[in-house]
C-alpha cells in the first residue's frame, strides 16, 4: 500500500492520460485525432492490456450516445431536422426577434410548472 506511483505501474497511463486530457482542452489537434493517438500510443507502448483499453466499448450507454450522434447527423445531413422543425412550428418568427425565443420557450417554462418536483408521495422523500 506504500508503494510509489511509478512503481505501481500507473506513470505511464497516467502520463498520456494527462497528454490526452491537455491535447483536448488545448485544441491543438482535432478531437478525433486525440481520441485515436491516446488509443495507439496505449497499445503501442504496452499502457495497459486492450481488454482495459477498449473496455468503454462494451458499455450499453456508449454505443447509445454513438448512435444517437450517427442518427443526429443523417438527419440534419438529409433535411430532416429541419422539415421537422418548420412543420412543428408553422408561425415561428423570424429566428433574429427577441419574440422568436419568448415564443419558442414560453410553452416549456408553463409545462415544467406542472412537472412534480419529486417522485412519489411528498413524505417520500423523508422516510
Amino acid at each position: 500500500m506504500g508503494g510509489s506511483f511509478a512503481a505501481e505501474g500507473l506513470l505511464l497511463p497516467g502520463v498520456l492520460s494527462a497528454v490526452t486530457v491537455a491535447l483536448w482542452a488545448s485544441a491543438w489537434l482535432p478531437e478525433y485525432l486525440v481520441a485515436l493517438l491516446f488509443f495507439a500510443t496505449a497499445m503501442v507502448l504496452h499502457a495497459a492490456p486492450a481488454d482495459v483499453v477498449f473496455s468503454g466499448f462494451l458499455s450499453a450507454a456508449f454505443w447509445l450516445v454513438l448512435s444517437g450522434f450517427v442518427l443526429g447527423v443523417a438527419i440534419r445531413k438529409v433535411g430532416l431536422a429541419d422539415r421537422a422543425a418548420a412543420y412543428s412550428q408553422p408561425d415561428c418568427p423570424a429566428p433574429g426577434q427577441i419574440s422568436w425565443a419568448v415564443w419558442s420557450f414560453s410553452p416549456m417554462l408553463w409545462r415544467s410548472s406542472c412537472l412534480p418536483t419529486w417522485a412519489g408521495s411528498p413524505c417520500s422523500c423523508l422516510s
